[in-house]
């Protein structure tokens, strides 16, 4: 009997709006030898009704007579899985056709890799494309501010994940960036991610909850804090907003000493990794440029001295692309000021 390679794990919680299409997107797939685990987490909807629906050998169907909620569902599937590598799955979003062959052509390919994860295109949205960093080194050292791997796009080494205790129920919510933080710390793992969309992604409206995004912001500032104890920097909660600062776009600096001291933090970052060579020099420089360069962009709208700071500060590359964003930058804060005082 041939090995079962792949296991797809997809937990589902009353989801029968868009069961039918994302049990169709694996079903479907390019790459036909897998087994497809659908764990039914103690829905009441007719999500039971559309799984029976399907005579699939593949398909092996677990019901929960209560909701575990997601984490421990996942824990569960995970196993009860027979494959080399798990792909995960979630309920209503779309596997692009060609997705768990790449994935698996990629991991056999590069036998080295823990978890590989692709391109997103928000669901409906074609020039809505989420592009994560792809090498290992880039992935760790974004890391430190975002989580870079996006869930339901990933496949990972089944062993790996069982020999480090699965996911967390402490961090349900963000229970997949904890792992990948968890997973950072250890030298034989390696990330990557594919540089092609293999994955459509439709937004939970729940997800945008006042409650659920404060709950996932705490989880996260967690996690990071966390990451930044493994530089050897014990955080103090102003060092903590500072790093917020790097993480929510929706946070600006509108003083001068507010951007020296957001500088003063990039630099401490940096110097605390050249110390413990915790993550790649050359891709923390990029991803520290990348954070003070999308700060000042954001802190144009509130004030013309963001660009002055971007302009003056060595954390932004010598080269025509900064003079580029420089310009931009300048034309974003005039034309906010014009609107302003009712010129547009």
């Amino acid at each position: 009997m041939k090995e079962v390679l792949i296991s797809v794990i997809m937990p589902v919680y009353n989801g029968e709006k868009f069961l039918n299409e994302a049990i169709g997107s694996i079903l479907n797939q390019t790459y036909s030898y897998f087994e497809f685990i659908i764990i039914n987490d103690g829905s009441t909807d007719r999500t039971e009704d559309i799984i029976l629906s399907y005579e699939d050998s593949r398909i092996r169907y677990v019901k929960n007579e209560t909701n575990l909620q997601i984490v421990k569902a996942l824990n569960k599937g995970i196993s009860l899985a027979k494959g080399k590598y798990i792909a995960r799955m979630d309920a209503d979003d779309v596997s692009m056709p060609r997705r768990l062959e790449v994935q698996l052509e990629y991991m056999q390919a590069h036998t080295e890799i823990t978890v590989c994860g692709s391109y997103l295109q928000v669901y409906g949205q074609p020039k809505h494309i989420w592009k994560p960093p792809l090498n290992n080194e880039a992935i760790k050292a974004r890391l430190l501010f975002d989580c870079c791997l996006y869930h339901p796009t990933v496949i990972f080494k089944r062993d790996v994940l069982i020999a480090n205790q699965g996911y967390s129920i402490s961090f349900a919510g963000a229970e997949d960036y904890e792992l990948w933080g968890r997973l950072s710390g250890i030298s034989s793992v390696y990330f990557a991610n594919i540089p092609e969309v293999l994955l459509h992604y439709r937004s939970d409206p729940n997800d945008m909850r006042l409650e659920y995004v404060s709950k996932q912001r705490k989880l996260s500032n967690f996690i990071q804090n966390s990451l930044l104890k493994k530089l050897d920097i014990n955080p103090t909660e102003q060092d903590l907003v500072l790093h917020e600062h790097a993480v929510y776009r929706e946070l600006y600096l509108a003083r001068d000493s507010d951007f020296k001291n957001y500088q003063g933090w990039l630099d401490r970052i940096f110097s605390a990794n050249n110390k413990c060579n915790t993550y790649s020099s050359i891709y923390l420089k990029k991803e520290l440029e990348y954070r003070w360069m999308s700060l000042c962009w954001e802190s144009a709208i509130v004030t013309p001295v963001s660009v002055i700071n971007f302009i003056a500060s060595h954390w932004s590359p010598n080269n025509m692309y900064s003079i580029y964003h420089a310009a931009r930058m300048i034309w974003r804060s005039c034309k906010n000021k014009l609107k302003n005082i009712n010129i547009l």
